[in-house]
């Protein structure tokens, strides 16, 4: 059996560019967001319906191959951060400054005429949620370029509970845990990703406290034995409104690719999914999820 202890084990840096094939038929199990970019693969595509051929593209340099019982993990030299951190500034200089101005002018306004305060009030309040949006965001943003946090085996479970924990829109947020393998291999399993606990937990917090209000469908899912997919069903309106805030889509893209994971979204919901840790599958296989049921 290989390892993945050697200097540095795979997919602990971020933006890592790799992807994890069956030893069996070679088929592709699970590619990264960064490959995805590099090969010009849309995150969202199913990886066992990509052919063989396909996957291995002229102008990527294989760094290592990797050998794990029965999967072969290839990493390659090539990566990609997936962002431009000058749209990221710009964005963000934008975001704060129109919203603490929207806060300072409808203020002002309020004082001098109270007859407009039912409707000056709900432009206060979204431009005081949305400003809070932003410097969550910035805060993670500078963090990340700044000191950037350690990557280690963590429970994916327990980041979620956590983020739900502390968001303003838990109470609107059903969770459950599935599985799309055999039940006997998930019950043992408490699904582990190479990821920072509390950098993770407040993504998710973040990305739960901009849909505040709308009820949400957050679902856990084990969709093979080396990945596992994270969905957020809400509606519609609600993901007209994130892909209007072009924050929001940023931050998705570069902090799940940070951690070596894709996502993408659809008409209603967004989609998140990470590597297992290969060698650390049982890790706090205690651990009792809320709502748990198998499909």
């Amino acid at each position: 059996m290989g390892h993945l202890v050697e200097s540095r084990p795979i997919g602990t840096e971020p933006f890592d560019t790799f992807i994890i094939l069956s030893s069996n038929d070679h088929s592709l199990l699970f590619f990264t967001q960064s490959f995805a970019k590099l090969s010009g693969f849309h995150p969202s595509l199913v990886p066992s319906l990509i052919p063989i051929s396909a996957i291995w593209v002229e102008n990527l340099d294989i760094q290592r191959r990797v050998p794990f019982d029965r999967y072969e993990i290839y990493q390659f030299k090539q990566k990609t951060s997936l962002c431009n951190e000058n749209v990221w500034v710009e964005d963000l200089i934008h975001e704060l400054r129109t919203t603490s101005l929207a806060i300072d002018l409808g203020a002002h306004i309020l004082g001098e005429n109270e007859q407009s305060a039912p409707f000056l009030l709900q432009k206060l309040l979204r431009a005081s949620h949305r400003q809070k949006i932003s410097t969550l965001i910035a805060s993670d943003f500078l963090q990340l370029l700044n000191s950037p946090p350690l990557i280690s085996p963590t429970s994916l479970a327990k980041v979620l509970i956590n983020g739900l924990s502390h968001s303003p829109a838990a109470d609107q947020v059903k969770f459950s845990f599935a599985s799309s393998i055999e039940t006997n291999f998930i019950e043992h399993i408490n699904p582990v990703i190479w990821c920072n606990f509390h950098f993770l937990a407040n993504f998710f917090t973040t990305l739960l406290s901009w849909l505040e209000t709308e009820p949400i469908t957050l679902e856990m899912e084990v969709i093979n034995p080396v990945s596992v997919l994270i969905s957020l069903d809400i509606s519609p309106n609600s993901l007209s409104k994130i892909q209007g805030f072009s924050l929001i889509p940023h931050y998705l893209h570069y902090i799940t690719a940070y951690f070596n994971g894709r996502s993408w979204m659809t008409l209603t919901s967004i989609r998140i999914l990470f590597p297992l840790v290969l060698s650390v599958l049982n890790v706090e296989n205690s651990y009792k999820f809320p709502q748990v049921y198998t499909k």
